[in-house]
């Protein structure tokens, strides 16, 4: 399965085989605090050794093997129930490319065996081109700090936020506890930030960087990852925003207040209807969206069933502190492992349905299905 190799690959497999011997940072304040260093002194080998490509041959083979065991043990519960979502729609209804992935994982789930190895020497033959990239991209950051102005030997570490760090499989990717840190500095007065992404902590490795530290310009409206924060709730009292258009995905039919959802579920006798999602980075999230959550066919049904609520745990914005916990503990209380996944309780909390995944149903299928399941 290419597309789950690759998608392994993005985990930490780009490694070097040469690396001197290296100890195991703690916590992640120690990562951000350690390559704010190593940029300081201008040491791209120091940097490199706080990463997944300073690992030595055994630990990079160690690091692999680990990785695909877990992704094995989550990608089989999860292609079980996408088949078993697939199985139920007949053939002839089924588009080439469904039929072509049906067919493809439920070829995988029959054997596995060869999956460790072939992941493993994809990785491998993109190890020299990752780590090269990293040298790039770090050469690059001393450019751009240099046309800002910026001296980093007359800077000073403020702190570093580790508010994105998430447990293992939490966003539906990494298998270990890990996220983007925010090296925050101060240079002649001003505040400036190096974020250091999709940093992880594999058990028995210590915490390792993935990617070069990248400068947040608070002078340019165009890095978005510079800009304010969300505020506490989705974007919301607007018209229902443009299919594909991530920046608005979830209008005012949708709370993101699951405690306010059970008090007008109770009130208006309706179901609700939780969606947990990644809006802006889950393709089958994406789809659900545009084919279905958005059509007149589904919310016009929601209007007299159902109360909506979306569960949201996005990659490109950041949710304020209070929505991300309350979603982290929802996700949690309903053993969410994968996105999309829809749970659909009564008022009282009873679990009514729940399905993983998106089959590509249009909305009028995916309507008449929630009837059939749901008996109104």
């Amino acid at each position: 399965m290419k597309k789950i190799a690759t998608l392994i690959m993005c985990s930490f497999l780009a490694v070097t085989v040469d690396a001197a011997e290296r100890a195991a940072v703690s916590k992640p304040n120690d990562l951000g605090r350690l390559t704010f260093q190593a940029v300081q002194a201008d040491d791209v080998d120091a940097f490199i050794n706080l990463s997944v490509h300073g690992l030595s041959e055994m630990d990079t083979g160690r690091l692999l093997d680990s990785i695909v065991d877990k992704f094995l043990g989550v990608v089989k519960k999860d292609m079980t129930v996408r088949i078993e979502l697939l199985d139920e729609i007949p053939a002839d209804k089924l588009k080439p490319n469904a039929k072509r992935a049906l067919a493809e994982a439920k070829a995988f789930l029959k054997d596995t065996s060869d999956f460790k190895a072939n992941a493993v020497n994809e990785a491998l033959v993109k190890m020299d081109t990752e780590r090269n990239v990293l040298r790039a991209e770090f050469a690059k950051l001393k450019t751009t700090l240099g046309k800002k102005g910026i001296d980093l030997r007359q800077a000073s570490l403020f702190k570093v936020d580790t508010s994105d760090v998430r447990p293992a499989f939490e966003d539906g990717g990494s298998p270990f506890e890990g996220g983007d840190l925010d090296v925050i500095f101060t240079h002649k007065g001003r505040r400036y930030t190096l974020t250091l992404g999709e940093c992880s902590n594999p058990p028995g490795f210590g915490w390792l960087a993935n990617k070069a530290p990248r400068f947040r310009d608070p002078d340019n409206p165009d890095d978005v990852a510079a800009r304010p924060k969300l505020p506490p709730t989705l974007p919301a009292l607007k018209p229902a925003a443009a299919e594909g258009d991530e920046s608005d995905a979830y209008d005012d039919n949708w709370s993101t207040d699951f405690e306010a959802a059970k008090a007008l579920a109770a009130k208006e006798k309706k179901l609700i209807y939780l969606d947990f999602t990644g809006s802006d980075w889950c393709p089958p999230c994406k789809a659900l969206h545009k084919n279905v959550l958005v059509k007149p066919e589904f919310l016009d049904y929601a209007k007299e069933n159902l109360v909506l609520v979306v569960v949201d745990f996005p990659r490109k914005r950041k949710l304020e502190p209070e929505l991300a916990k309350s979603n982290k503990a929802l996700a949690k209380k309903f053993g969410v492992r994968g996105y999309p996944t829809i749970v659909i309780i009564d008022a009282d909390g009873k679990e009514l349905h729940r399905h993983v995944g998106y089959g590509g149903q249009k909305a009028s299928a995916y309507v008449a299905g929630l009837k059939d399941k749901l008996g109104r």
